[in-house]
């Protein structure tokens, strides 16, 4: 009777308690083989709850874990488990839940999950109303991580269309990783939420960290967020009484974007970036050193030269790591700037160049030949004539630029019109002639009259 049906909920209630696993208890695991141990012994228990806090608990120790020599820091076994529990109770969770699972995917780079990830989309979608912006920029953060903007298309909109309406509640943080994680999406569309972004973030903008300074700055080059003037300017007032502070990276891309952006009126915090340059140029990276010397081009900043020694000899110590793109904006930069063409800088990066000149793209192998020609570089025949090469194989996807310059670094270097190659680009510039601007023309008829 009634009695015996109490006894029964008596005793579900009791074995569902001894099971129970409290968010303390995961989260109070210090190694993955402990949180290992308790998944694999209480997972068909685990509450939605308990599976948001283990993702966590999973992605914070891995971290830590592939700090250690030696370590293994990826328990596939562990993933999987979580991975089908994970799917089984997404539509039981909260906003904070469906980010903290994204965050740990994107944390461990787990790309392979993609069922789960469409579980924790469609429930974000439908909890959409109730994401706070932690949710938003934690979220947008972990799809631009794994790479999942094409499969995520409906979940990003919601995100872009909710980051809109909240947008005032955004903190600094949050503002810089949801335009960066727009930026490294791709999404250039989103410029309604960009300019909501700008907005707040002039209100909070004396709050900004370093590091959230120069994300922002380059997140907005890259989503031609240049219109975006008070928000820029406001971040580089907080970036001058930063400066003395930022990081090798911090330096390279606060400076790259301020010049992609073409920013004017800065010269104060391009000097005092220039001068942090210096100070921390050990610690910069074949592509930050090519980041800093092709804005400090851009910008006009190369009078200093004793910077622009420091950069140019970190160039030559970099140079084995740096890629195709990174040597031809190096020599552009170096002669623009008035680099001298001879030394071992320029042996440095002429040698990489020849090893990196089937990888140039047009304008690299362009911009490479012009600044060979304008530092007056001679008895780099290797180079150039690997760079040659490299550009008869790609002539049809010149722009008039690429066209310009090439022929006019190839008459200044005394080469004579019979070539392949003066032959291919003299027909491909009839073909462009239409879009040629006036130096351009100009240029290209000298190049025609000195080669003969």
């Amino acid at each position: 009777g009634a009695g015996d049906y109490s006894v029964v909920n008596a005793k579900e209630a009791e074995r569902r308690r001894k099971h129970q696993v409290s968010n303390g208890e995961i989260k109070s695991k210090l190694t993955l083989e402990n949180l290992s141990e308790l998944v694999k012994k209480k997972e068909p228990h685990f509450t939605h709850m308990n599976v948001a806090a283990a993702w966590h608990t999973m992605a914070r120790l891995g971290k830590n874990t592939a700090r250690e020599p030696g370590a293994r820091p990826r328990d596939p076994e562990l993933i999987n488990l979580l991975a089908r529990r994970g799917v089984d109770v997404a539509g039981e969770l909260d906003p904070q839940g469906v980010s903290n699972i994204m965050w740990a995917l994107a944390t461990m780079q787990e790309q392979g999950q993609g069922e789960l990830v469409a579980a924790l989309s469609h429930r974000g979608n439908e909890l959409m109303q109730d994401f706070n912006s932690q949710n938003i920029a934690n979220t947008l953060w972990a799809l631009a991580k794994l790479g999942l903007s094409g499969q995520s298309v409906l979940l990003i909109s919601a995100l872009v269309r909710r980051g809109r309406e909240i947008a005032t509640s955004f903190i600094p943080q949050e503002i810089a990783n949801t335009l960066h994680a727009l930026s490294k999406m791709g999404i250039t569309w989103a410029k309604d939420l960009v300019s909501a972004m700008a907005r707040a973030g002039r209100v909070t903008a004396h709050e900004f960290h370093p590091l959230e300074l120069a994300n922002t700055l380059l997140a907005l080059a890259r989503l031609g967020g240049v219109q975006e003037k008070e928000f820029i300017h406001a971040l580089c007032s907080r970036a001058r009484e930063l400066v003395t502070g930022f990081k090798s990276h911090e330096v390279a891309s606060t400076m790259w974007g301020l010049a992609e952006m073409q920013v004017t009126g800065e010269w104060e915090l391009v000097a005092a970036l220039g001068r942090r340059a210096q100070e921390v140029v050990g610690n910069f990276r074949g592509d930050d050193t090519a980041k800093v010397l092709w804005s400090l081009a851009r910008l006009g900043g190369g009078g200093d030269r004793t910077v622009l020694t420091s950069l140019a000899r970190r160039a030559r110590d970099v140079a084995p790591h740096l890629t195709s793109e990174d040597v031809a904006k190096t020599l552009w930069s170096l002669a623009v700037m008035g680099h001298g063409g001879e030394g071992d800088i320029i042996n440095a990066l002429c040698e990489r160049g020849i090893a990196m000149a089937e990888k140039m793209a047009p304008k690299d192998v362009s911009s490479s030949l012009w600044a060979l020609a304008t530092m007056g570089v001679t008895g780099r025949r290797a180079l150039v004539a690997a760079l040659e090469r490299k550009a008869l194989q790609t002539v049809n996807d010149f722009n008039a630029e690429d066209v310009c310059s090439t022929l006019w670094a190839l008459a200044t270097m005394s080469v004579r019109c019979e070539g392949a190659l003066v032959t291919a680009l003299i027909r491909k510039g009839r073909d462009l002639a239409g879009s040629f601007k006036p130096d351009q023309v100009s240029h290209f008829l000298w190049s025609l009259a000195t080669m003969g």
